[in-house]
C-alpha cells in the first residue's frame, strides 16, 4: 500500500551542499556514503531521524560539545574616528564518536576529544 511518501533518490556519494540540496524539506535521511555533519543537520531543521546503511565509514557525525561563546569588543581607527567592532569568539570541548565498520562483520568504535576555536 501507499505510505504517503516523497522519495528522493541520488546514485552517488554527495557532499554536504549536494545532501542540502536534495534533502530540503525532508523528515528523514537515508544515505550511504553521503556527508551528514553538522552544518547540514542545523540546515535541515526539518530532519527527525537519519540513518546510514552500507558497507564502509560511518559518515554521520556524532559529536557532543560544551560551548563558551562571548563577544571581544575592540575599537579600530576607520581614518576618522574609533568605530566599536565585536568579535563573537566560541570555544568549544567535547567528545566525538567514529564507529570504523570492516567486511567481517565486526566494528571498532573510537571516541576521541574534540576541541575547536571559531572566529566569527
Amino acid at each position: 500500500g501507499e505510505i504517503g511518501a516523497e522519495i528522493r533518490f541520488a546514485p552517488a556519494a554527495l557532499s554536504e551542499d549536494e545532501v542540502l540540496a536534495l534533502a530540503q524539506g525532508a523528515e528523514a535521511i537515508l544515505c550511504d556514503a553521503a556527508a551528514i555533519s553538522r552544518r547540514v543537520l542545523e540546515a535541515l531543521p526539518t530532519v527527525k531521524v537519519v540513518s546510514e546503511y552500507g558497507i564502509g565509514y560511518d559518515n554521520i557525525q556524532n559529536q557532543i560539545l560544551i560551548s563558551y561563546l562571548r563577544s571581544v569588543q575592540q575599537p579600530i581607527h576607520d581614518g576618522l574616528e574609533n568605530v566599536p567592532v565585536s568579535y563573537p569568539i566560541r570555544f568549544s570541548v567535547g567528545l566525538q564518536q567514529q564507529t570504523f565498520y570492516n567486511f567481517g562483520g565486526s566494528n571498532r568504535t573510537t571516541v576521541r576529544p574534540v576541541f575547536q576555536l571559531n572566529l566569527f
